[in-house]
C-alpha cells in the first residue's frame, strides 16, 4: 500500500493519516487518542471507520461510563452493581 511517505535512514516522516516505522498503519481515533471511552477501557474500530469501546468488567454504557466498581455487592453468591 503505497502512502507517499518521505523515507530516510531508518527514519519515515509520514503523510496525515498514517504511521508506523514505514507508514503503514492506518491512524483512526484510537490510535490518536482522540475518542470518549472512559479511563480503563479499550477503544476498538469497526471496518467503516466509526469506534466503540470494549468495557472492563463492571462497567457499561456507550463510553462505558456507567457502573461504579466500588458499589459491588455479593448477594448469596450473586454479584450486583448499584
Amino acid at each position: 500500500m503505497e502512502t507517499n511517505s518521505n523515507c530516510h535512514v531508518r527514519r519515515c516522516s509520514c503523510p496525515d493519516g498514517w504511521f508506523g516505522v514505514t507508514c503503514r498503519e492506518e491512524s483512526t481515533v484510537c490510535t490518536t487518542g482522540k475518542h470518549d471511552c472512559a479511563k480503563g477501557s479499550e477503544c476498538a474500530v469497526h471496518q467503516n471507520g466509526t469506534y466503540f469501546c470494549l468495557c472492563p468488567f463492571g462497567k457499561r454504557g456507550k463510553y462505558c461510563e456507567d457502573g461504579n466498581m466500588d458499589n459491588i455487592c455479593d448477594m448469596n453468591g450473586i454479584t450486583a452493581f448499584f
